[in-house]
């Protein structure tokens, strides 16, 4: 009897595909990235005295956040089913999830930028920013600088738009090429690494959302 033969067969590495280890490595590091800033963010809020932090619910529109999350929360759905219809051996309507998945992500830009971005860097026209700390409108005007509360802001929405634009070139790949039929199922694993991004920057959104959006200032609101 080979006694070499008889001992089970071992391979080296992770036991899970290489492309999913990779990806899971580097959504830690992206973990740690938004993490910090998150952390600064909650770190300088609760240090602020008693009415110096404004009452980001009266700054940003909170109708506008949820309807933004709804949008990307949609997105992640269409990417799950994309995978299962690449994964069954039916790339063109995968593709067309994609599509939809693309049309999501750029509408939230579009709310992002439109609704919220272009209206907050708008100057005032006496040009005071001494009210800056104690915004009480809706469309109150802030530019990034403006204040420590307004430069977390656009810093934290700022990156997290930027991992939104780089997961629309990501996924545009596998569209063109479901709607081309040119994207089987010896292709999900690749889909499901993709999806595990997008899902990602979805879930850093769920986190920015209360946070900025809904969270009352410290020691009270602001007036």
């Amino acid at each position: 009897m080979d006694h070499a033969a008889a001992l089970p067969s071992t391979t080296s590495g992770p036991p899970i595909p290489t492309g999913k280890f990779a990806m899971w490595l580097f959504l830690a590091t992206e973990i740690m990235f938004f993490g910090a800033f998150i952390g600064c963010y909650l770190l300088f809020r609760d240090a602020a005295a008693p009415g110096n932090w404004p009452d980001s619910r009266h700054v940003l529109n909170p109708n506008i956040g949820a309807l933004n999350t709804s949008v990307l929360l949609l997105s992640s759905v269409f990417v799950v089913l994309a995978l299962q219809l690449v994964g069954a051996g039916h790339p063109k309507k995968a593709g067309q999830y994609l599509v939809a998945t693309l049309a999501l992500g750029l509408t939230f830009l579009l709310v992002k930028v439109f609704f919220e971005y272009i209206p907050k860097l708008t100057l005032p026209e006496n040009g005071d920013r001494s009210h800056y700390f104690f915004p009480g409108r809706v469309d109150e005007t802030l530019i990034p600088g403006g204040n420590l509360w307004s430069s977390l802001y656009f810093m934290l929405t700022g990156f997290h738009a930027l991992h939104v634009v780089g997961g629309l070139i990501m996924l545009s790949i596998p569209t063109v090429k479901s709607l081309r039929g040119r994207y089987g199922p010896e292709k999900a694993g690749q889909l499901e690494n993709m999806g595990l991004y997008w899902h990602f920057v979805d879930l850093v959104w769920i986190f920015l959302f209360p946070m900025l959006y809904l969270m009352a200032p410290p020691g009270g609101a602001a007036h």
